[in-house]
């Protein structure tokens, strides 16, 4: 292998050097670019689109009908906790088939509130009427 094979050899392995480098650097600005327009795309949609909301939103009061209420009275056994409702109390190992529903008003709003103990499970919940 004489000197020229070296040269030879040398100008190669540079421009496999200058290639990857380059790559690099298109692979760089292509990223960035991407980037950007996420980002504008976001705010375009925040911006412009009033109907459209882009972000979670946690709805604060939330209610639900008499009948909702009926219906968890009817898992009450899969939710493996006490329900009370306007003050009376329905415990998980009652028959569903045989509780006295009558005094909730399904066109009626009621409010939950979620008692959870300090694993998160779910310790009771109560309904109050709105």
């Amino acid at each position: 292998m004489g000197i020229g094979e070296h040269a030879k050899t040398a100008l190669w392995l540079g421009a496999g050097i200058l290639l990857f480098i380059i790559c690099l650097s298109a692979g760089s600005s292509l990223f960035q670019t991407t980037t950007d327009i996420n980002a504008k795309v976001y705010t375009l949609i925040n911006t412009t689109d009033k109907n459209q909301q882009a972000t979670l939103k946690m709805e604060s009061d939330y209610t639900c009908t008499g009948a909702e209420v009926i219906q968890t009275l009817y898992q009450i056994q899969e939710l493996n906790a006490p329900v009370l409702v306007n003050g009376q109390r329905f415990d998980s190992s009652m028959d569903p088939d045989e509780m006295d529903v009558s005094h909730i008003d399904v066109n009626r709003t009621y409010h939950p509130t979620y008692v959870r103990d300090t694993q998160g499970r779910l310790t009771m919940l109560t309904y109050d009427a709105s």
